[in-house]
């Protein structure tokens, strides 16, 4: 399609009242190729009137053979001014639908690259190809213009795109495109020779930087990808110079300096706007659009990967969401000035599990004690924290790898472990902070209310229903960039209801059990649509652990179980918060009779970092 594309852009060909003057000699007339060619646009001469009634003449003819593809034939006896009104237009529609569509596979990147599981170093490609195709096709389409019409072939595109843009989308099959074979007058060989020439070369340019340069099939490639171009130059330069068949490309062209140069400075150009089209319509499209997607419509629920590799918007992930708009907004929650830190002693837990070493704390002795430093050997996973998009990964299996498991944006364990790349590391989060609207779900205390008793350390779930109606007993709308807390009463239960005992059998057994939020679907869905940025609680995971497969329903039908960290972390790129200290933000929410607040939150600015403590304060 495209390639009739390239031949239907421009609809102005050879004037019907053109007069041909004869051709005094056939050796001049056909170029040196010895056969009688078609005149061109120079060669073409309008009768002895005036060069503007030529020129709207030829407009006007342009605009009725539209017209007439259209079914619109009386265009041509309108007004000569109308006639240059609907030429503006007509460019202005050509125009249109060429923007349209070398973008329009731009728009549907997204959902190719998910389908296709195209990393997104490689989604350029897709999009490079899809312009090769309509670049290589343009010699071959530009040269049965000249063979047969420009007109005819410009109605042949026209035709052609109407009806497969028409019937492409009812397609159940693929189609096999039909070759035409003009073996006499089209250059078959130079067609293949600049194809897979450039086509090669834009592979490798493509993916080069993303699997090596040293890997070893790239070198090859690009002797191959240039030997072909070389191949092509040459092959042309024989058929432009001999007694055979037209050449795509007349090469003696290049021998005009001025030719030279403006070829130059449009292939910089294109080259350039063509990247810049790329990834400013995917920011448009998926930047800025893919959190308004309902969840249900998601392509993909488990992998929301959209920005660029290596990018400060891949480095935030869900964060995107606190613009500065939000975070100005949020300001408004600051009514008494009260404030309140969220961080819990930095040595708690004393003792933990999955064999986290305990807090060291050490007081250096400066200056025969004149000073003093302090000394600090830690694991935020620990006590409060944030778990960056580096800490948890999904499971993401190949027919090569069924165990494979990503992080967020497809890193790899190796990259992580690879100090000197720090993708999606925690100095993204540290740079800007976390700022924005707080709300707090007091679940622990509506418990209290209900007379519905359990501990911290089971895996006692709150499912959805039960968030909703706290969230409805404190009057409280969430909003679009919330950072949603749930207080389960982790940090209460832990400092006055457990004993040294109980704080040691919980951190040696081998199946710790956590209180959490139900890890259900409804769970996330309510989570995507409500536009939530981060979600934090005081529980040691968020959600109930270990995963259940299902939880019962009511109905007697249950409801599958789904792992949170696996969508949240790996798939969304939102910030987990846990272990946060919320008993003082319960206590002020509610004798404010308010469970809205902002809040801001500085991790630790360490390039390639895991997780951080939150450093968090409320304020009301």
């Amino acid at each position: 399609m495209a390639a009739l594309e390239s031949a239907s852009t421009c609809p102005f060909g050879k004037p019907n009242n053109a007069i041909e003057q004869p051709v005094e000699s056939k050796s001049e007339a056909t170029g040196g190729h010895g056969r009688a060619a078609q005149p061109t646009q120079e060669e073409q001469l309008t009768p002895p009137t005036s060069e503007s009634n030529a020129k709207g003449r030829s407009r006007a003819q342009g605009i009725a053979l539209v017209a007439a593809v259209s079914g619109a034939g009386f265009l041509n006896v309108r007004p000569p001014r109308l006639e240059l009104a609907l030429l503006h237009l007509l460019t202005l529609f050509w125009l249109a639908k060429q923007t349209f569509s070398s973008q329009a596979a731009v728009i549907i990147l997204p959902t190719i690259s998910t389908d296709l599981e195209i990393p997104s170093g490689r989604q350029q490609l897709v999009v490079s190809v899809y312009g090769l195709t309509f670049g290589c096709f343009l010699l071959v389409w530009g040269r049965l213009a000249d063979l047969f019409s420009k007109r005819a072939i410009f109605v042949a595109g026209s035709v052609w795109v109407t009806l497969s843009t028409t019937v492409t989308p009812f397609a159940a099959n693929e189609e096999t495109p039909t070759t035409i074979r003009l073996r006499d007058q089209l250059d078959l060989p130079g067609a293949f020779l600049s194809t897979f020439g450039l086509g090669i070369l834009l592979f490798v340019l493509s993916t080069g930087n993303e699997v090596g340069w040293a890997t070893p099939w790239v070198p090859p490639l690009i002797v191959v990808g240039v030997a072909l171009v070389t191949v092509f130059i040459f092959w042309e330069r024989r058929l432009e110079a001999g007694n055979h068949c037209p050449p795509l490309l007349r090469v003696s062209l290049f021998q005009s300096r001025e030719f030279s140069i403006s070829m130059a400075v449009m292939c910089m150009l294109f080259a350039s706007f063509n990247g810049f089209l790329v990834y400013a319509t995917m920011n448009m499209v998926m930047e800025k659009g893919v959190h308004d997607v309902p969840f249900d419509e998601l392509p993909d629920r488990r992998r929301v990967w959209n920005r660029p590799v290596h990018s400060k918007e891949e480095g935030l992930g869900r964060l995107v969401l606190l613009t500065p708009d939000v975070v100005a907004s949020a300001a408004s929650c600051i009514k008494t000035g009260r404030r309140i830190a969220l961080n819990w002693d930095l040595n708690k837990l004393e003792v933990a599990n999955f064999n986290r070493q305990p807090t060291q704390h050490h007081i250096v002795s400066l200056l025969d004690g004149s000073a003093f430093d302090d000394v600090y050997i830690f694991n935020p996973q620990q006590s409060s924290q944030w778990d960056g998009l580096r800490h948890f990964s999904a499971p993401f299996p190949t027919s090569e790898d069924p165990t494979r498991r990503l992080y967020y944006g497809g890193v790899t364990a190796s990259e992580i472990t690879t100090r000197s790349n720090t993708r999606i590391g925690m100095q993204y989060w540290a740079r800007e902070g976390i700022c924005g609207r707080g709300v707090l779900l007091d679940y622990a205390a509506f418990a209290e209310r209900h007379g519905i008793e359990y501990s911290a350390f089971s895996d006692h779930a709150v499912p959805l229903s039960v968030l909703l109606e706290i969230a409805h007993d404190e009057n409280v709308t969430l909003k679009r960039g919330d950072i949603v807390f749930i207080r389960i009463g982790v940090t209460r239960e832990w400092d006055e209801k457990m004993t040294a005992a109980d704080k040691q059998a919980y951190a040696t057994t081998r199946s710790p059990q956590h209180a959490g939020v139900e890890g259900t679907e409804e769970m996330l869905r309510w989570i995507w649509n409500e536009g939530i940025a981060a979600v934090a609680s005081d529980a040691l995971s968020f959600e109930v652990y270990p995963p259940k497969k299902s939880y019962p329903r009511g109905t007697g039908k249950d409801v599958e179980g789904y792992f949170l960290h696996e969508y949240l972390l790996a798939g969304w790129g939102m910030p987990i918060g846990e272990l946060f200290d919320l008993e003082g933000l319960s206590r002020i929410c509610a004798e404010e009779r308010r469970w809205e607040f902002f809040v801001a939150s500085a991790p630790l600015n360490m390039p390639g970092g895991v997780s951080s403590p939150p450093n968090c304060v409320a304020i009301l």
